[in-house]
């Protein structure tokens, strides 16, 4: 039986809804009170403004139903937009402080948890009648959680600022392809912007944790 007592029982579970919600961090502003109530926290946001593209991962754990959801964003004629968003189980939150990978071990340095992709509203809605999808750009993002000593990831030729409790979601926006696009590279940098590891475009595991396995069984 649904609770009647939550208001955003019903609405949270709709990617509408959660969209919307999205749009307040994208901005920049806090969440109202009626959803922090509700339990709904912003883990991470990130926004391209040249690409005219971003993304928010909502989180809502504690309560029911479950949110862990990246939703992606869209500039369209001016506006932000909503286009999509997509959740997996692997994307885990929890605010508990983390840990150096020096402890941790190298796996830990950069890890890759997921990500979604869609084709470009913008690029359909400047082509008019062309409705021809392998026209279309794709707008995508991906989440990671980093280590204590990542202090930001570079994507392509930007910077991500890293939150304190290591989850972090970029933005960027792709080509016309006919298959889903490769994402940019990506690479953790330090305080000091030194290298930690970085992430090729199609690859799941880093430099780093390559560097490891490869030690492991004596190719280095």
């Amino acid at each position: 039986m649904r609770r009647s007592s939550d208001p955003l029982y019903e609405a949270a579970d709709s990617m509408v809804e959660l969209g919307r919600i999205g749009l307040w961090a994208l901005a920049g502003k806090r969440l109202p009170r009626r959803y922090r109530r509700a339990g709904i926290v912003v883990v991470a946001s990130d926004t391209d403004v040249d690409a005219g593209v971003g993304a928010v991962w909502l989180d809502r754990g504690t309560r029911r139903p479950r949110i862990n959801e990246i939703c992606q964003y869209e500039r369209v004629a001016g506006n932000w937009q909503y286009v999509g968003g997509g959740g997996s189980s692997d994307l885990k939150f929890a605010l508990a402080g983390r840990r150096p990978a020096a402890v941790t071990g190298p796996a830990s340095m950069l890890t890759h948890m997921g990500g979604t992709a869609g084709r470009s509203r913008a690029d359909r809605e400047a082509q008019g009648d062309q409705l021809d999808p392998s026209r279309w750009g794709w707008v995508a993002c991906a989440a990671f959680r980093v280590a204590a000593e990542v202090t930001c990831l570079q994507v392509g030729s930007r910077r991500v600022e890293v939150p304190a409790h290591g989850h972090v979601v970029v933005a960027w926006k792709a080509p016309p392809t006919h298959q889903r696009p490769p994402r940019p590279p990506i690479t953790a940098l330090g305080a000091d912007g030194a290298i930690l590891t970085e992430l090729g475009p199609t690859g799941h595991l880093d430099t780093l944790s390559w560097t490891a396995i490869k030690k492991a069984i004596g190719q280095e």
